[in-house]
């Protein structure tokens, strides 16, 4: 059984209100069109905000990382310079002590020729580790006693060796002595 409604509509309206009903369905049919287009506006319009604070906080994130990154650059770049300081610090040290070891040589020989007299030829100085070690000759043994206690009653010499051997001849002597 099926039944089957129909509906007559009968319009027995006068025109006036025939043409104020047709006005209030048209607008009926433009509010209800109005709010669904005002509906997708706004989902259209909260879709493009969620991109745009998706973007921003992608971004963000990326400049962060990338901030990171050059700061950690920046980071290695101060670390790589502390450490060159500290190996100039430590050069600096090292030059310092190694100034501080050094014996000033010149003024030392200044004194020692000074302090002989001419007929001594002075064949080599030699220095290492605080130790001089001059070789010469002289014509006579008169002359290397003269010498050695020229040296001897200097103040500034130290720790003279005087090797015996130095005075076994008579004539052309060569000495060698060790000052300290």
């Amino acid at each position: 059984m099926i039944i089957v409604k129909i509906m007559l509509t009968l319009n027995l309206l006068p025109q006036k209100q025939k043409e104020a009903f047709a006005n209030e369905k048209k607008m009926r049919f433009l509010l209800f069109y109005s709010a669904e287009l005002l509906f997708i506006l706004i989902l259209f319009s909260f879709l493009l905000f969620s991109i745009y604070v998706y973007i921003n906080i992608y971004l963000n994130a990326e400049n962060t990382i990338k901030n990171a990154a050059y700061s950690d650059q920046n980071i290695q770049k101060y670390e790589s310079l502390e450490k060159e300081a500290e190996n100039y610090s430590k050069r600096a040290k090292e030059i310092v002590n190694v100034k501080n070891s050094i014996v000033a040589i010149s003024p030392f020989l200044k004194d020692f020729t000074d302090m002989l007299p001419t007929e001594f030829i002075i064949n080599g100085i030699f220095y290492s580790k605080n130790i001089f070690d001059i070789e010469g000759a002289t014509t006579t043994r008169n002359e290397a006693l003269k010498l050695e206690k020229i040296l001897r009653e200097n103040a500034k010499i130290t720790n003279l060796n005087f090797p015996v051997e130095n005075y076994l001849n008579l004539e052309k002597i060569k000495f060698s002595f060790k000052i300290k």
